[in-house]
């Protein structure tokens, strides 16, 4: 680097980012042990049935969404993940929004 100051910056940014990486690799790790004993393990298995559900996701995903069965359809599930657009109807206009 052509200055200390800029090394500095430099180096201490390149540790942030290893001590980063070092939790991840823990908190994965810790997460993937739980999962053998946890009751939801069979959830977390069919979720990862799913393309691109892989350990951390799944069980990041059921942990918040809790027991499932609280939605009486699937549509309401959506609804409460953010997966179904908004709509605005009045009278005859019908306005349907984003995601």
């Amino acid at each position: 680097m052509p200055s200390e100051p800029q090394r500095i910056v430099l180096e201490e940014s390149i540790a942030a980012i290893d001590a980063s990486e070092n939790r991840i690799e823990r908190l994965v790790t810790k997460m993937k042990q739980l999962l053998e004993t946890w009751e939801k393990k069979p959830i977390v298995q069919a979720l990862m049935a799913c393309r691109g559900f892989q350990e951390v996701a799944a069980m990041t995903l059921i942990s918040e969404l809790g027991d499932l069965r609280r939605f009486d359809h699937p549509r309401k599930l959506m609804a409460f993940i953010g997966l179904v657009p908004s709509e605005a109807s009045s009278g005859g206009k019908k306005r349907q929004g984003a995601i």
